[in-house]
């Protein structure tokens, strides 16, 4: 008898286990949703910044300046760092959020 409970049980987690699996549902980390879209993925972030705000920052490592944002990196745990192009044309890259501050706002649909 137990070993027919067992099986059952087993029987029951693998089912439970497949249909999670197989659902793919959205999930967060470090405020990223990943999800899956009709061809590839959707990234989905929370970020005080956009492309084209005016900033100035100070940084530790990176120095400090001012520009527009040009680039927004991802990294594999979720964080965030900017890259900013100064008005000699040049970027400077790895700026996080808590080393800038807000000039201008780019409009929404930059």
């Amino acid at each position: 008898m137990r070993v027919i409970e067992t099986i059952s049980a087993l029987v029951v987690i693998g089912l439970a286990f497949t249909s999670v699996t197989a659902a793919s549902p959205p999930t967060w980390s470090n405020n990223m949703l990943i999800e899956k879209s009709h061809k590839g993925y959707r990234l989905l972030v929370e970020t005080p910044y956009k492309f084209n705000d005016q900033v100035t920052f100070a940084s530790e490592y990176n120095g400090s300046g001012s520009g527009t944002i040009v680039s927004i990196d991802i990294a594999l745990d979720g964080s965030i760092a900017y890259t900013i192009e100064m008005p000699d044309r040049t970027w400077q890259a790895g700026i996080a959020a808590d080393e800038i501050t807000l000039v201008r706002s780019a409009p929404n649909n930059s």
